[in-house]
C-alpha cells in the first residue's frame, strides 16, 4: 500500500470522525434547546381560573403546584447546565476533529506538490538530455561535412 493511498484512508477516517463530532454537537444543541424551552414553559404562569377569586382549595392547589414547579425547575435547570457542558465538549470535539482533518489534508497537499516537483525535475532532465543529444548529433553532422 503506497503512502498516498494510506494518507487517503487516514483523510477519509478523519472526515468521518469530523462528521460524527458534528452530529454529536447537533444532538447536544438539540437537548440544550429542549431544556431551555422547558424552562421557559415553567416560567409561564400556570393558574388559569375563570374568575379572579381565590379560595382556600385553589390557594392550596397553587402552592402545591408551585412546589412541584420549583422542584421541576431545579431539575430542568440542572439538565440545562449539563447539556450546556455537553455542547461545549462537543464543540471542542468538532474543533479537534476539524484540526486533525485539515492537518492530514495539508500533508497530502504537500506530498502532492513534492511529487509534482520531482516529476517536473525528471521531465526537465529528460528534455535537457534530449537537447544535449540533438546538439551532439548536430555537431557530428557539421563535423562530417
Amino acid at each position: 500500500m503506497s503512502d498516498n493511498s494510506r494518507l487517503d484512508v487516514v483523510a477519509r477516517i478523519r472526515r468521518l470522525r469530523e462528521r460524527s463530532a458534528q452530529r454529536q454537537l447537533a444532538d447536544a444543541q438539540l437537548r440544550y434547546h429542549r431544556a431551555h424551552e422547558r424552562i421557559q414553559e415553567l416560567r409561564r404562569p400556570t393558574y388559569q381560573g375563570d374568575d379572579d377569586r381565590l379560595d382556600v382549595v385553589r390557594l392550596m392547589a397553587l402552592r402545591a403546584q408551585g412546589v412541584r414547579s420549583a422542584e421541576e425547575f431545579a431539575l430542568v435547570n440542572e439538565e440545562l447546565k449539563k447539556t450546556n457542558a455537553e455542547v461545549a465538549e462537543a464543540m471542542e470535539g468538532v474543533r479537534r476533529a476539524t484540526s486533525k482533518r485539515k492537518a492530514v489534508e495539508n500533508l497530502a497537499e504537500r506530498r502532492r506538490l513534492a511529487t509534482a516537483a520531482v516529476a517536473a525535475r525528471a521531465a526537465q532532465a529528460s528534455l535537457d538530455e534530449l537537447v544535449m543529444m540533438r546538439r551532439a548529433m548536430k555537431d557530428r553532422s557539421l563535423a562530417d561535412d
